[in-house]
């Protein structure tokens, strides 16, 4: 833990212009380089989680999310490969979900606004796998079910983060970003599941020629270190 007030500043700033100048590196590379540079965004987000850890329900719900967010982005990133990866990452995507949650609902006041965010979350998931199964029928699979709970989880706890925002404003910008981040990726994903006409926005979106997820996934995940970084034990 960075004490000297001096120096914490001075990482954080460090920080910032590091993952802006890999932002843009991440932009303008391709191959393996390019998931090299990704996953450095994310090592160097879990590192200052790290360096600022504190030992209280917040860290310690955030450190486990970010970690899990890390095994995810490995997976992703292209410098392995196996078969059912994508099924592997989105079941680390959704502890992430899972521990943003616990720590959402950690924050929560009384007890009836607890109870209140399980049934609506319980009810929302149990919804929209329905949909999904109904929908999807024979081209349902593993993947689209994980993805369908991963989705719906972080949809809600955007919406308590943003009811919580005063108390964490640049977590619940960042999981935004990370919002519009996976919406980005579950655009690409639709058309193995949903015809998709060409000329429509999503088809507008997944022929974008630039790296649309990590425009939104690199501040994404900075804002949620840095806010993790800023918070007092």
């Amino acid at each position: 833990m960075i004490k000297n007030k001096t120096l914490k500043t001075f990482y954080l700033v460090a920080f910032l212009i590091i993952q802006a100048v890999l932002g843009y590196f991440v932009q303008t590379t391709s191959g393996k380089l390019c998931s090299s540079i990704s996953l450095s965004i994310i090592i160097l987000s879990l590192l200052t989680i790290i360096i600022f850890y504190k030992r209280d329900t917040l860290h310690f719900l955030t450190l486990i999310a970010y970690i899990n967010t890390l095994c995810a982005d490995f997976f992703l990133c292209g410098l392995v490969d196996f078969e059912n990866i994508k099924v592997v990452a989105m079941v680390f995507f959704s502890i992430t979900q899972i521990f943003y949650f616990l720590r959402l609902y950690s924050n929560h006041l009384y007890t009836s606004e607890k109870r209140i965010h399980l049934i609506v979350r319980i009810l929302l998931t149990v919804i929209v796998l329905t949909v999904t199964f109904i929908v999807l029928g024979k081209n349902n699979n593993l993947l689209a079910v994980i993805s369908m709970f991963y989705f719906t989880n972080l949809f809600i706890n955007l919406i308590y983060a943003f009811i919580q925002i005063k108390r964490a404003p640049l977590f619940a910008i960042g999981l935004l970003l990370f919002a519009f981040c996976d919406t980005v990726i579950g655009f690409s994903f639709l058309p193995s599941f949903l015809s998709v006409p060409k000329g429509s926005f999503i088809d507008i979106v997944n022929n974008v020629d630039i790296n649309l997820a990590w425009l939104f996934y690199t501040p994404s995940q900075t804002l949620i270190a840095f806010d993790s970084a800023i918070k007092k034990g």
